[in-house]
């Protein structure tokens, strides 16, 4: 009998639980396991579900034990600190008139977050575009809510108005 240990995705964010994947050959044999983290200080699991959780930023290794056997087998798993704001400097945006290009000013928070890539988009891109670099163009006068998703699939969003008309002074 032989048998793996894995789990679904490659990171944990701090904070977060999942089930570790047994996967034991034959398939069709009856066999319990129990677990086992090399750090709980950095991630934990219940010892007889295989549920881990991350509790701080790094890497641990949970040791699965075969009740039939005695055999082990391991898995390593980095906790990550996930995003958990983006801040804007909004008030640099208002006032803003058509034809004018801004760099949206921004800060990931923590400052330690694993994932800070930012993708960028806009609710209307009739009154506003947004540029993969964070470059806002206004086009016309109008409200648009410019969304903002980062590394960890969080969604933000935050509203622009353009309230002037080209070369009003």
């Amino acid at each position: 009998i032989s048998f793996t240990v894995s789990l679904p995705s490659l990171n944990l964010s701090k904070g977060a639980s999942s089930a570790l994947i047994i996967e034991a050959q034959p398939s069709d044999h009856d066999e319990s396991f129990t677990f086992v983290s090399s750090d709980n200080t950095v991630l934990t699991v219940e010892r007889e579900t295989g549920v881990v959780k991350g509790i701080a930023p790094g890497t641990a290794t949970v040791t699965a034990v075969s009740s039939l056997t005695g055999k082990t087998a391991t898995v390593d798993i980095l906790v990550i600190q996930p995003v958990e704001d983006i801040r804007f400097e909004l008030s640099e945006y208002k006032g803003a008139y058509t034809g004018q290009r801004h760099k949206l000013s921004y800060g990931i928070y923590p400052a330690d977050a694993y994932n800070k890539e930012v993708e960028w988009s806009s609710s209307d891109e009739s009154i506003a575009t947004v540029d993969s670099e964070g470059n806002i163009t206004y086009h016309k006068k109008g409200e648009v809510t410019k969304t903002y998703v980062d590394g960890d699939a969080f969604i933000y969003g935050n509203k622009i108005y353009n309230s002037h008309e080209k070369n009003k002074y």
